[in-house]
């Protein structure tokens, strides 16, 4: 009698110990699966908010000084969550019409900072840094204490830049050059046709659009992110790039 006393408080524990083991698993399913649940709701909520910040663009016409800082999203997204990272790379293609449209940029006729008829992701990181590399060749050239706000004037003076009018330079940028400091002359001028071809860029009108109409944008099939962007430069009715007005 005791032992079978003794057998059915074990066959008891047994069922108990069962029953919380039984209990307890469920309980962690659910919590697991409400921990998914939540994980997923927050990552399509990523989603969601990483596209609109591009999909906002998509067929819809900005000037070229949105687009830089177009550029300047892409390439700060690449650096932190793309490249090797945890999610693919986000690219930026830019058309910019025929080789002969280039010179609607180009104060006389040669590019120095638009070389291409389109701007891939490898050059986009030129166009983002074009300010600060033009002040840092300036002061190699021994032109020091340069801004933008002093190349935004040089361009808006180009004519008389590149005719080496000392006193309209020295007037603009501080500095005591005579017609003797050719070298020096000539950085100034290379950096103002730079700086115009930059400044008539951003005055341009784009569209982020295929050739053909359709929407600009490229998605990864595997995360659902916006992986590319397209965008291409407006024409007026005579086929010129549209812009807001000239220097």
């Amino acid at each position: 009698m005791e032992n079978a006393s003794k057998a059915l408080l074990i066959a008891a524990s047994l069922f108990f110990a069962i029953m919380i083991l039984s209990l307890l698993v469920m309980l962690y399913n659910q919590i697991s699966s409400l921990y998914n649940q939540q994980s997923q709701q927050k990552i399509e909520q990523q989603l969601i908010e990483f596209n609109k910040k591009f999909e906002n663009y998509d067929q819809r016409e900005i000037r070229g000084s949105d687009l830089v800082s177009i550029m300047n999203m892409i390439i700060d997204y690449n650096t932190r969550e793309a490249n090797g990272k945890e999610y693919p790379r986000l690219d930026l293609e830019i058309y910019l019409g025929t080789a002969d449209n280039l010179k609607e940029y180009s104060y006389d006729g040669t590019n120095y900072l638009i070389t291409s008829s389109n701007i891939d992701e490898n050059q986009i990181s030129v166009f983002s840094t074009t300010t600060s590399n033009l002040i840092n060749n300036l002061s190699s050239a021994g032109i020091n204490n340069v801004t933008e706000s002093k190349l935004q004037q040089l361009a808006s003076n180009i004519r008389v830049v590149l005719n080496s009018d000392t006193d309209k330079i020295n007037q603009i940028l501080k500095t005591d050059l005579t017609p003797t400091d050719t070298a020096k002359i000539s950085s100034i001028q290379t950096a103002t046709k730079t700086y115009y071809e930059f400044t008539q860029f951003k005055r341009a009108h784009f569209m982020c659009t295929t050739a053909s109409g359709g929407t600009g944008l490229t998605y990864d099939k595997n995360t659902g992110r916006i992986v590319k962007m397209t965008f291409r430069v407006m024409t007026t009715e005579t086929g010129n790039i549209q812009f807001d007005g000239t220097i």
